[in-house]
């Protein structure tokens, strides 16, 4: 089985639970997908699918780290308010049903379960930086 694109998939995915949240959506941060940030405005929040590894050679499943990276300006919002989208997004993916969540039959993904979770934060550049990860055991293939 191929890879197939598994990264896009589930990219589109990730960003699909942020557009689709209204709390999330309300915050008027811009989401997108893609490794490289830096032409981007502030604030944003960015989805990257780092490539993946076969778990078991030939059946088609991958273990990917899947990156959620929210970036906003000290200058225009406080950390009371950074830390509270922070907050939002860990509730959406650190969720006991975040595989199902990610897994879709039009994108053609299945994720059969998040191994591990992590969370880093720190600044640069006067801007909030936090990196939410999640290792993910997904097929590029619609096996639901």
């Amino acid at each position: 089985m191929a890879f197939n694109t598994l990264e896009e998939k589930l990219e589109t995915r990730a960003k699909a639970i942020l557009d689709d949240d209204s709390t999330f959506s309300g915050y008027s941060i811009t989401v997108s997908k893609g490794e490289d940030d830096d032409e981007l405005s502030l604030p944003r929040c960015l989805v990257i699918c780092e490539g993946g590894e076969e778990s078991i050679p030939g059946l088609g499943n991958f273990n990917c780290e899947l990156i959620i990276r929210l970036v906003e300006s000290m200058d225009d919002t406080t950390l009371a308010n950074h830390q509270t989208h922070v907050a939002t997004m860990r509730d959406l993916f650190m969720d006991d049903g975040i595989a199902g969540t990610l897994t879709d039959s039009d994108e053609a993904v299945t994720v059969f379960g998040v191994k591990s979770f992590s969370i880093s934060k720190t600044v640069e550049d006067r801007n909030w930086v936090c990196d939410l990860s999640l290792e993910v055991l997904a097929a590029a293939s619609n096996i639901t």
